[in-house]
C-alpha cells in the first residue's frame, strides 16, 4: 500500500526542531507499518495524528 505524507507548512518549519531526519525518516516507517497509530483529526476523514491528541 501506498501512503502520502502531507505536512503543514508550521509542521515542517518546526520539525527540524524536535527530530533529526533519520528520526523523521523511522516514525514515516513506523507509521507505514502501523498505520492506525495515533489519534484521527476530527473532521478529516481519515488523517491521524501519529504524536496523539496532546502531540
Amino acid at each position: 500500500m501506498h501512503y502520502e505524507f502531507i505536512e503543514s507548512p508550521i509542521f515542517s518549519s518546526l520539525l527540524p526542531d524536535y527530530l533529526t531526519d533519520d528520526e523523521y525518516s523511522a516514525l514515516q516507517g513506523h507509521l507505514c507499518e502501523h498505520p492506525e497509530a495515533g489519534d484521527l483529526i476530527r473532521g478529516s476523514r481519515s488523517a491521524q495524528n501519529p504524536l496523539g491528541a496532546g502531540g
